[in-house]
């Protein structure tokens, strides 16, 4: 008898995420999502059978790379704007 865990595994999950889902997935809004395309180089969308999807894996990617550039408005804690 299979175990449930290697029943999931036979399915992996969609890397295809709805505007909904990536912004609940990061923690903002749906217009927050489209401002940091436009304003933050947030991963753009891209349409399946006319649904239009984002990529999981782009959006966690992006998300870690703002993680190592912390500080105030991208600039490391103790060093000046120039």
């Amino acid at each position: 008898m299979a175990s449930q865990n290697q029943n999931e595994t036979d399915f992996p999950q969609s890397d295809n995420l709805s505007k909904k889902a990536v912004a609940q997935r990061m923690g903002v809004t749906s217009s927050t999502i489209v401002r940091w395309i436009d304003r933050l180089g947030f991963p753009k969308p891209y349409t399946l059978g006319g649904r239009t999807y984002f990529s999981a894996k782009e959006a966690d990617e992006w998300l870690e790379a703002k993680k190592l550039n912390r500080g105030f408005n991208g600039i490391p804690p103790g060093r000046k704007k120039s």
